[in-house]
């Protein structure tokens, strides 16, 4: 495959397209009747209207001031980035605008021409407005799903100096590039996430979840906050774990900030709780009995304070004060050694006012031992195996991929 360089245009970097993504994006670029084109001919379609000034206006409006700024250095020469920007880079890179190796990044010659047609004073005015109500709807994807309007225009309407009604929030949604998000627009009074729209189980379920808890309407901080970063790692209790991550025994042997954020993901929108508990118990297993059970509490005090989609961005702690939740979540095992764990935390884990069950999610098989040698005799024991476990029958798997499957 042709190595993509400075000089490559938009166009000639399509060609790393399979024909089915090109029609995908031809499609969601509003073209039809492109089924039949040779790939060239797609090609040359779907070069043609990505570089539109109509269309580059509304695609490039989405990207804050941020990553504009990043947008303009790189058309004046290789843009060097680093982790700190390498999130805004490359999500420029996956809007087609240009492209990211190495730690640089360039936009395409063919893109920064078209460029030129479309910005302006008009393009500002619409850029400042659009890219805040671009994070609101990221706001709304993750901590609600199903949205009515006027609770999206209170999301909205946060912002200071933002006093925006309807009509103009439905409008601006329907020029957002549909390559780029997961919502679409129901009837123009509700914004739903395409993820439970389409899969009608997982939607019930998740309405059945949220029942009648009220909507959090967050600050502009948390709606830029969570685009920025997908989670919220500033609040006090999250800062109090990452600082005992960074001065704990095995401080070396983990990765805080990507378990933080796994930890924020797995609670927050895949409304895991229990997993995540056994989990991030399970990256602590070398830690002093002393330190498992600080590292118990602060796990706690995060999950009571983080904000969940099944709870529409509430925190069950916050719940709990308006008397709409129903107890905290029993605590199982997934494997023996996070059943181990829990043990020793248990009186602190139930002062937190969650139950335990340890044994749940285990199975009992019997054992048969020769502890004494061949001439010893049989000895018939039990054996709890939990999920996570390796299976006992030798094949590598885990447990529940194995003999423990239902």
């Amino acid at each position: 495959m042709k190595e993509i360089t400075r000089n490559t245009t938009f166009q000639e970097a399509l060609e790393r397209f399979q024909k089915d993504d090109l029609l995908t994006f031809a499609y969601q670029l509003g073209l039809s009747g492109v089924s039949k084109l040779r790939k060239a001919e797609l090609i040359e379609q779907v070069a043609a209207q990505m570089l539109e000034p109509e269309e580059l206006f509304y695609r490039m409006a989405i990207l804050d001031n941020q990553s504009l700024a990043i947008f303009e250095k790189a058309l004046k020469g290789t843009y060097h980035y680093d982790k700190k920007t390498m999130d805004r880079v490359y999500s420029i890179k996956e809007m087609h605008l240009g492209w990211a190796s190495n730690g640089e990044f360039w936009v395409f010659p063919d893109v920064a021409k078209a460029w030129e047609k479309v910005k302006g004073e008009e393009f500002s005015r619409y850029q400042k407005r659009a890219s805040w109500v671009w994070k609101c709807v990221d706001w709304c994807e993750k901590m609600y799903a199903f949205t009515p309007m006027d609770v999206f225009l209170e999301v909205i309407n946060c912002k200071k100096g933002i006093r925006m009604k309807a009509d103009e929030a439905i409008e601006m949604f329907y020029h957002f590039p549909i390559d780029r998000f997961w919502s679409g627009m129901m009837d123009d009074e509700f914004l739903v996430n395409r993820v439970y729209a389409t899969d009608e189980e997982r939607g019930e379920a998740l309405l059945e979840q949220q029942a009648d808890k009220e909507f959090y309407i967050p600050s502009s901080q948390e709606v830029e906050e969570h685009y920025d970063e997908l989670a919220l790692l500033s609040t006090p209790a999250y800062q109090k774990l990452k600082k005992f991550m960074e001065n704990c025994s095995c401080k070396d042997k983990i990765d805080t900030e990507g378990l933080l954020l796994d930890l924020w993901v797995k609670i927050s929108w895949l409304d895991d709780g229990q997993d995540a508990i056994q989990w991030f118990l399970q990256q602590f297993d070398s830690v002093r009995e002393d330190e498992l059970q600080e590292v118990m509490g602060l796990l706690m005090e995060a999950y009571n304070n983080t904000r969940m989609l099944a709870n529409r961005g509430n925190t069950p702690i916050e719940l709990a004060k308006k008397s709409t939740f129903q107890g905290m979540p029993t605590i199982t095992a997934g494997s023996a050694q996070a059943a181990a764990l829990l043990r020793e935390a248990a009186p602190d884990i139930e002062k937190m006012g969650f139950d335990l069950d340890i044994d749940a999610n285990a199975d009992t098989i019997p054992v048969i031992g020769m502890p004494n040698g061949m001439n010893g005799g049989i000895v018939r024991t039990e054996k709890k195996v939990y999920p996570n476990d390796p299976c006992p029958c030798g094949s590598g798997k885990k447990y529940k991929k194995c003999c423990g499957r239902k």
